[in-house]
């Protein structure tokens, strides 16, 4: 606040104090009045000189607020009209500010707040004529672009401050005009150095117009949003009417809403779904018997098969294993304590990303019923892959899904088979994989048995990372020699010679 330049003129006056409203001099206010003791101090002013002190509270939840509740510095006002609200014992009072005065002491608060006020006046300043003018144009153009950004503000007003040439005078209007927060503008009302007014209401001004810019950006983004939505409703609708119109069977729209609700409903990533809502949004707008549409129809379909966030519970039990291995399996005492050992493991750590079990031995010795068994002991889904004479990558990989008759390769549609996110994959034969001109499988099944790269599994017809982390791959083969180095190097191979001791 600046030097007080108190005139020594004491008043005892009325006090109304008011929420969240702040008076200027000069200023015509027109407010309700609704508590009983500003009721009281307007009759009271009524009864004298007309004159009442306004002064703003510093909280508004405040009912009954004593002099530690309200700011020194106030507005001597004359009361220029008084209503009764029909109905109501409220009154409605139109005020003129006169002048800034500040409390010296509260003198009575019942049966209203009558405060002892002396006035003050602007302190005198040493600042250059052409200093004044640059900041009174710099407010003015500053306000211009508030009167702009806030079209409450009319044209009276802005011909007004045009036309006011003195520095305090043009703040005090300019301040009681805006929609600034009223303890900010408080800060204006306690300033009397005229120059010091205008530089505060400058920085007042200049931040309220960052914000409302700010606020006009996120108003046009959140209308155009709104247009958008509501051009695609429109064109919705329509497209709807002429397919009843035309008789179609197949509504595109329809099917392409049926699609986004059980997109909406997959447990997959955001930017997953982000991609199949594209697809959908694609297929609306195909004509429903086209190849394009077709195709979209079948991948979308197949995407949706997908059992994102479906898993089975796993429930290992050491003894409960080794019974069903022992009643289904004659012998293979090594065999079994092994897959116990890998059974502790996994319980251990489930999320042990060690090497690959691979089952090796001559046909019919039990290779693929073991794993059988080793499912139902871990409540797993079991699925079985037969690699044997595989020589595409696609096979594994899967196919584009722009050529004709293309589908996922068979790691994909082996998890869409078991239904859940963690089965038990058999990848049946796996020395039986080759390669040709049409691509090496065994590149392809690397990514899907290292566990440190198969969380985002890439298969080529869904296009979008699979997680395999919690799928437990077992291999089978008959002649580890021709399974390739690099895929040796992630089993760990268990011998079934036979089933005799």
């Amino acid at each position: 606040m600046s030097e007080i330049n108190i005139v020594e003129d004491i008043k005892e006056l009325p006090v109304i104090p008011l929420r969240g409203l702040v008076v200027f001099p000069k200023m015509v206010l027109h407010f309700d009045v609704g508590r009983k003791k500003s009721v009281e101090a307007i009759r009271t002013a009524m009864q004298s000189n007309q004159k009442i002190f306004l002064v703003c509270q510093k909280d508004a939840s405040v009912d009954d607020p004593g002099m530690n509740d309200m700011y020194d510095i106030g507005v001597v006002c004359h009361i220029k009209q008084m209503i009764r609200i029909p109905n109501s014992e409220n009154l409605r009072v139109v005020v003129e500010g006169i002048e800034r005065a500040v409390i010296v002491g509260i003198t009575q608060t019942k049966p209203f707040v009558s405060a002892a006020v002396n006035a003050i006046k602007d302190s005198d300043y040493n600042a250059g004529e052409d200093e004044e003018k640059a900041y009174i144009r710099t407010v003015r153009k500053e306000f211009e672009t508030y009167a702009t950004l806030m079209p409450k503000v009319s044209n009276e007003v802005i011909a007004k401050v045009i036309s006011i040439e003195k520095g305090s005078e043009l703040a005090d209007f300019i301040c009681s005009n805006t929609f600034i927060d009223y303890a900010e503008k408080q800060t204006v009302l306690s300033t009397l150095n005229p120059l010091e007014r205008l530089i505060k209401l400058l920085v007042l001004l200049k931040k309220e117009n960052t914000t409302l810019e700010i606020e006009a950006e996120i108003h046009e983004k959140v209308q155009e949003e709104i247009d958008k939505n509501q051009r695609e409703y429109y064109l919705r609708e329509e497209m709807k009417v002429i397919s009843e119109s035309l008789g179609d069977i197949e509504n595109p729209l329809e099917e392409a809403e049926a699609y986004r609700e059980k997109i909406n409903t997959l447990g997959c990533a955001d930017d997953v779904k982000e991609r199949l809502l594209k697809e959908s949004s694609k297929l609306m707008k195909m004509p429903s018997g086209s190849h394009e549409s077709t195709v979209i129809r079948n991948y979308l379909d197949k995407c949706l098969e997908i059992p994102f966030g479906k898993y089975t519970k796993d429930n290992i039990r050491f003894d409960k294993a080794r019974k069903i291995l022992d009643k289904e399996h004659y012998g293979l005492e090594k065999v079994k304590d092994r897959i116990i050992d890998s059974l502790a493991v996994y319980k251990r750590n489930p999320d042990f990303s060690g090497q690959i079990l691979c089952l090796s031995g001559p046909p019919g010795v039990g290779k693929t019923s073991v794993v059988k068994s080793l499912a139902k002991s871990m409540n797993r889904k079991y699925v079985r892959v037969a690699l044997g004479g595989i020589h595409d990558e696609a096979e594994i990989r899967g196919h584009r899904k722009t050529y004709i008759g293309s589908m996922p390769g068979r790691i994909i549609d082996a998890v869409i088979k078991s239904g859940v996110m963690n089965p038990i994959i058999l990848l049946d034969e796996i020395d039986k994989v080759g390669n040709d001109f049409k691509g090496d499988p065994s590149s392809a099944l690397l990514e899907a048995l290292d566990p440190e790269q198969n969380s985002t599994f890439t298969d080529h017809y869904i296009e979008f990372p699979v997680d395999l982390s919690r799928v437990l791959f077992i291999t089978t083969a008959n002649d580890i020699s021709s399974i390739s180095k690099p895929l040796y190097d992630r089993m760990e191979v268990i011998e079934l010679n036979s089933y005799s001791v």
